[in-house]
């Protein structure tokens, strides 16, 4: 049987995948979801997905994915990881992050803890420094001080310019999968989304997840590759649709996830620097 109508899972969805074509995209008509939502929008070949099993399928599942992004468990593999109180809460919570987040959050959530690391480490290197900063201790505070300040701004800058849009426009996407008819947004709008999803978040959920679980370089591929078959080729019945609006919804929970963490740490930062004479604005 020829490869156009019968090709890995799923086989027989594929005949029409293979004959459609592509349509002219006109970036600032509005288009649906469901135009955006399929593998000819960008060029993905079934072929390419022929190794992907059902099992593979299946645990690529976005409630297989959630417990490694959101309220994690530490193990053996845990790296990277950061933990807050929610409001409410006595216990703690611990939530993965990407590596360059990793380098924005503060490892202690103590800003006292944080301000002497930062004054220690002003004064290694810098020995002609040390016989004032030793002498004066406002000196020495104002240098830690600093530290937290300069700190906690990084860490409300990546929550509010990057992780809250973030949630927004996955919120959006999640409107536009689940009413894939309607006409919401501009064509450029819902592509630049969406790719924005396949190309930067999930390749790096793929990447946390691989790192909680230990994962070679064929296991991230084949996760990848079985979370891509999930929203393009599982058309019978638009499952495909309904795979879109559960792992926008984890995505967006882990984001949300992740926003918390940094607003509980800027928070307590920003405790500490009223404490010590600081306006917060």
């Amino acid at each position: 049987m020829s490869p156009r109508t019968r090709v890995g899972v799923g086989q027989d969805t594929f005949q029409e995948i293979a004959d459609a074509v592509p349509q002219v995209r006109q970036p600032n008509a509005r288009n649906n979801f469901s135009e955006v939502a399929t593998p000819e929008y960008f060029n993905l070949d079934p072929v390419d997905y022929v190794d992907i099993t059902p099992a593979m399928i299946e645990a690529a599942g976005p409630q297989k994915l959630r417990p490694d992004l959101i309220d994690v468990h530490r193990g053996p593999n845990s790296s990277l990881i950061a933990g807050y109180t929610s409001e409410g809460s006595n216990s703690e919570r611990y939530v993965p992050l990407f590596p360059y987040e990793y380098k924005l959050i503060s490892r202690t959530n103590s800003p006292s803890r944080f301000g002497e690391i930062a004054l220690a480490n002003a004064l290694s290197g810098k020995k002609s420094l040390l016989p004032s900063v030793e002498r004066r201790n406002d000196e020495a505070q104002k240098v830690a001080v600093d530290a937290v300040e300069s700190k906690r701004l990084k860490m409300v800058s990546h929550r509010d310019t990057h992780l809250i849009p973030e949630i927004a426009m996955l919120d959006r996407l999640i409107e536009g999968a689940e009413h894939p008819g309607l006409l919401r947004r501009k064509e450029f709008d819902t592509r630049v989304a969406v790719s924005t999803v396949r190309e930067w978040l999930l390749p790096q959920i793929v990447e946390v997840i691989g790192r909680m679980r230990g994962w070679n370089e064929q296991q991230h591929d084949l996760a990848k590759r079985s979370i891509n078959y999930r929203l393009f080729f599982m058309r019978e019945r638009n499952q495909h649709l309904h795979n879109w609006v559960e792992t926008l919804k984890v995505l967006r929970d882990y984001d949300q996830e992740k926003a918390n963490l940094f607003a509980n740490r800027a928070g307590i930062f920003a405790h500490y620097l009223v404490q010590h004479g600081r306006s917060i604005e």
